[in-house]
C-alpha cells in the first residue's frame, strides 16, 4: 500500500529525484559489496509555504540526495625514511643487487 510519502517521492522534480535515488542507491550498494564496508544515501526534503490559491494552502518542496559509497582502498606502500628526511623503496644499508636477464644483458632494479 503507497502512502503520501510513496507518492510525494515518485511526484518530486517530476520522478527525477526517485530516478537518481535508485541510481545512487545501486552505486552504494555496489561499492558496499566491493569493499566490504558501510555506505549510506540520504533524502533531504525541504517543505516551504507557498502562499495560498482559492483559499487553500500551497507548500513546495525541494528535494536533493547526497550518497557516501565507502572509498576504495588505495593499497599500503613503505618507505624507509632516511635521516635526512628523504624517502627510499631501498632499505640504506643493502647493497644494490645486479640482476642479468637469460641472453646476459645486465639489468638495474
Amino acid at each position: 500500500m503507497q502512502g503520501q510519502f510513496f507518492k510525494l517521492v515518485a511526484a518530486l522534480a517530476a520522478g527525477r529525484t526517485a530516478e537518481e535515488a535508485d541510481k545512487q542507491l545501486a552505486e552504494v550498494v555496489t561499492a558496499v559489496n566491493e569493499t566490504n564496508k558501510s555506505g549510506s544515501i540520504t533524502l533531504k526534503i525541504s517543505i516551504q509555504p507557498a502562499g495560498a490559491k482559492m483559499g487553500t494552502a500551497v507548500v513546495s518542496f525541494e528535494s536533493s540526495i547526497e550518497s557516501k559509497p565507502p572509498r576504495h582502498p588505495l593499497g599500503l606502500t613503505q618507505f624507509f625514511a632516511l635521516e635526512n628526511g628523504e624517502l627510499s623503496r631501498r632499505h640504506p644499508d643493502q647493497a644494490e643487487l645486479k640482476f642479468t636477464e637469460a641472453e646476459g644483458e645486465e639489468v638495474n632494479n
